[in-house]
């Protein structure tokens, strides 16, 4: 997608999430954007909590120590 190049993904063993308030489509998309290697793309319908499940994930990734870049269209 970015480049001609679909992104990569590895595994993930331990993910431990500040906000344990997601349904199950929004802990796979967690799932997803932490076994991703290089991006990864969060799409839905118009109410599937994409916001909710990106605020979990930038709350996550902030605790874990990493530093957040967020871009929208």
């Amino acid at each position: 997608i970015i480049d001609q190049v679909s992104p990569k993904y590895g595994s993930i063993t331990d993910l431990k999430l500040v906000d344990n308030d997601l349904d199950e489509g929004q802990m796979d998309a967690m799932k997803h954007c932490f076994s991703a290697e290089d991006y990864a793309l969060i799409l839905g319908m118009p109410g599937t909590g994409k916001t909710t499940a990106l605020v979990a994930l930038i709350k996550t990734m902030v605790t874990r120590g990493n530093r957040v870049l967020v871009t929208s269209y």
